[in-house]
């Protein structure tokens, strides 16, 4: 009897919650410090993520752990939540990437969106290839461009006009206030 209790006291101990407690992304497997049990920290806990995802999670976050044969010295984390950030409503096939400042990247049924309350840079080496049926640039306040050297950039002034400014590397361009005329007015 002493055996198959033995056993299921490892079999109990074999998965564990706990709550994330320090990250360090520095190592080629991410380690964790989590506490499960009241006063049962662990450290340098590895942290097991998807090909191609990674992520630097919030102390306080939730963590999954399996502990390798019941010893809770021989752990790996499978998974941390934290449910003050996770998205809500998605529908049934729909996949979104997140973080805590709200940035989104949502693959949704109709299309992708990306959203972010801070900025999006696309870098890209060789090109950069927009293709659609449709293509609209809106810039609230101004829009911008330029090739090596040679650009234009129109900004709203208000009042229902805007700055057209171009310039060329080595030349002095001034900028032209023009009246908007949206293509849908005379």
């Amino acid at each position: 009897m002493p055996h198959i209790a033995h056993l299921a006291r490892r079999l109990a101990l074999l998965i564990g919650r706990g709550w994330l407690r320090l990250t360090n992304d520095t190592p080629a497997i991410q380690q964790i410090q989590a506490e499960f049990f009241a006063g049962e920290v662990h450290d340098q806990m590895e942290r097991v993520q998807d090909y191609g995802l990674t992520s630097v999670a919030h102390p306080g976050m939730q963590a999954i752990s399996a502990f390798v044969n019941g010893d809770r010295s021989n752990s790996i984390v499978l998974a941390v939540a934290d449910t003050r950030y996770r998205l809500r409503g998605l529908q049934t096939g729909e996949v979104a990437l997140y973080d805590d400042q709200g940035q989104v990247v949502h693959l949704t049924r109709s299309g992708i969106s990306i959203s972010t309350p801070l900025s999006v840079t696309v870098s890209a080496g060789q090109s950069l290839r927009l293709e659609a049926e449709d293509i609209v640039l809106h810039g609230r306040t101004s829009l911008s461009w330029d090739v090596d050297g040679y650009g234009r950039r129109v900004t709203s002034t208000g009042g229902g006009s805007y700055e057209d400014k171009t310039w060329q590397q080595g030349a002095v361009v001034s900028p032209q206030t023009l009246p908007i005329h949206p293509p849908e007015g005379p």
